[in-house]
């Protein structure tokens, strides 16, 4: 724009001058703009995006924690139960190890997806946009009541643990017992038949009658115990009908023992 015999003068043309500098300034001002516009453009572009991955965040994390929480429901639900003190008292450990292990990231889970859903809000307030909506039964208000439904999952199944651990060790004390008076029972029918097999029915009147009146003591004796056979055998139907693990060899032993007395 400017020539060089313009400006080599005692008095240059102020007027080429003037234009030139302003032609610079507009050239160069508009490039200002116009970069300043994109940078704008390219900014919103990026908090959209950022936006929409948050979003894509939301949705994934949501529906993967729903899912555990559901299927974790189901397991928490199920009361079969093992069907021994033993096995009652992993299955109490495997629920504490729910309780103090696996629940607790799951529940901070759920707390950084509410604090993730709070700022995808704030984001789209901050740039104009209308509340963010997540696909049906995505919201986290599902999320809060599928979460206390696992809370109810997990304190029904807690009550359930105890009452049939107590059941179990209630069995476990009364097969013991069973044990101990099965041991005495049978112990008193050996007794009982060593001093038959070593009886002398003697060969004279008063030897007989000896014979006779220790046979009748031991008559009244197996008579007088009959409540205590009895007692076993309810004692093995109490088992059996409350499905005690060693039931069948509670019912065999039973049996062997009644049958010996009543012989």
């Amino acid at each position: 724009l400017l020539d060089a015999e313009d400006v080599d003068a005692a008095r240059p043309d102020e007027k080429s001058i003037i234009t030139y500098v302003s032609l610079y300034y507009h050239h160069f001002a508009k490039q200002k703009t116009e970069l300043t516009g994109a940078r704008r453009v390219a900014n919103i572009v990026g908090k959209l995006i950022t936006s929409d991955t948050m979003e894509d965040d939301y949705e994934h994390i949501a529906s993967d924690l729903l899912k555990w929480i559901y299927e974790t429901i189901k397991l928490l639900e199920n009361r079969r139960f093992p069907n021994s003190l033993h096995g009652m008292r992993e299955e109490l450990g495997n629920f504490n190890q729910f309780r103090t292990v696996e629940k607790p990231p799951k529940y901070k889970e759920k707390g950084e997806l509410e604090a993730l859903f709070f700022t995808i809000q704030t984001k789209r307030k901050a740039m104009g946009r209308k509340q963010y909506a997540p696909p049906q039964g995505l919201f986290m208000y599902d999320v809060e009541s599928a979460w206390e439904k696992l809370d109810r999952a997990e304190n029904d199944r807690q009550v359930a643990i105890i009452a049939e651990l107590q059941r179990q060790e209630r069995l476990e004390q009364l097969a013991q017992r069973f044990h101990k008076k099965a041991n005495l029972r049978e112990s008193w029918l050996r007794n009982v038949q060593a001093v038959l097999e070593e009886m002398d029915h003697g060969r004279t009147a008063a030897e007989v009658e000896k014979s006779l009146k220790k046979q009748q003591a031991i008559a009244n004796d197996i008579l007088a115990r009959e409540d205590r056979f009895k007692l076993l055998t309810s004692m093995c139907a109490d088992l059996c009908n409350e499905r005690y693990h060693e039931s069948d060899k509670i019912r065999a032993r039973e049996r062997d023992i009644i049958e010996r007395y009543v012989s």
